[in-house]
């Protein structure tokens, strides 16, 4: 969390919207983008109990030359690129638009050509697997709704509202599927909501969200697959390809450029919510939006804190949350620089949400 909201933990939700802006989103990428870039994984703020402490005292500690891993060159410009992100100053950190131009120059024609050539000779063989994190069972619980399937024992993930992540098909393609216990709560209707905004995004560093489906119990949403998370891939399970450093860079900036260009606030950015993809070349991909909200109107939904990551919020995030931890906040523009995640604008009704069951839902994707 930013420091700026670290500070306003105690601000009411007016206030919050007075002094949160994406340059929060921004804070978050630029902890995401050190971890990625570090040695080891580290946090750009310390580790462990430190963290928080560092934040709203502005000591990025671990962000020195020596950290960043030996790779593509511990270049410089890295360090500069990040150290403004992470700015204490929310004013002072920058804009998406100024970091997708810094990284597009840092990205040569050369490097593109070799990157694309290295693809082009690979078969899909080459492409890196699944990583399923529970497969201890048979093959028999093979779960089919609609023109939807899959293995509810080899679990891939989990997600948002005490959902799990699994590989399964959709009209025979290969697909991740989310599947969350229907409890009758506005939360599930929102989340059904934000998947249904996420459809009409069309950028290719956002996860694309196809269908969903539900039963008596279960709602099932439909992604494309994945091959593991950026979390994943510091944790050192993933070792499949990866692009060099600056398109990584390059990638997590423009998915977020447009992010916000489309009014959204992500509010949840950190390296679980960062997927690699599965396609050729690989591409880093976000997802995790159950947290974003519009970045201007002030009349929507409101969530509560505890859902949120704290050691990837901005400075004044923290602050806002520090005096009341269970209070509901009311995000706006300002407060989606350091994470990234969706709140919309109106909820479905309940009657709606039940409206159906048992049949498949097919969503018209625009």
């Amino acid at each position: 969390m930013a420091p700026e909201l670290l500070a306003l933990r105690n601000f009411n939700r007016r206030d919050l919207d007075e002094k949160c802006t994406t340059a929060t989103d921004v804070f978050a990428a630029g902890c995401t983008f050190f971890r990625y870039c570090a040695d080891g994984g580290v946090h750009p703020f310390g580790n462990g109990f430190n963290i928080e402490g560092n934040i709203m005292n502005g000591i990025p500690i671990n962000v020195t030359a020596q950290n960043i891993r030996i790779g593509d060159g511990k270049d410089p410009w890295k360090i500069k690129l990040i150290r403004e992100m992470i700015h204490f100053v929310p004013e002072k950190r920058l804009a998406f638009s100024d970091i997708v131009k810094r990284l597009e120059d840092q990205r040569s024609p050369s490097f593109l050509q070799a990157t694309l050539s290295d693809f082009q000779v690979n078969d899909m063989g080459s492409l890196p697997q699944v990583i399923v994190v529970q497969s201890s069972r048979p093959r028999d619980l093979i779960k089919i709704v609609g023109n939807l399937q899959f293995d509810r024992i080899n679990r891939i993930g989990f997600g948002g509202l005490g959902g799990s992540v699994y590989p399964g098909t959709f009209n025979g393609r290969k697909v991740a599927v989310k599947r969350v216990e229907l409890l009758g709560d506005d939360v599930e209707n929102r989340e059904l909501e934000i998947n249904q905004k996420l459809s009409r995004l069309n950028h290719p560093n956002i996860l694309q969200f196809k269908h969903y489906e539900e039963d008596d119990d279960f709602r099932y949403f439909v992604f494309e697959l994945f091959a593991a998370s950026l979390h994943d891939y510091l944790m050192g399970r993933y070792q499949g390809p990866m692009p060099m450093d600056a398109h990584v860079l390059f990638e997590l900036a423009s998915g977020l450029e447009y992010i916000h260009s489309k009014g959204i606030l992500h509010r949840d950015i950190n390296p679980k919510n960062v997927l690699i993809s599965l396609t050729k070349p690989v591409q880093m991909k976000y997802c995790g939006f159950g947290l974003s909200k519009p970045k201007i109107r002030r009349d929507t939904p409101i969530f509560s804190a505890e859902e949120e990551t704290q050691i990837w919020k901005s400075p004044e995030e923290l602050e806002m949350m520090k005096g009341q931890e269970n209070e509901f906040l009311h995000g706006s523009i300002k407060m989606s620089g350091n994470e990234i995640s969706l709140i919309p604008v109106r909820r479905i009704t309940h009657q709606q949400s039940l409206k159906g069951r048992g049949q498949t839902k097919n969503l018209k994707l625009k």
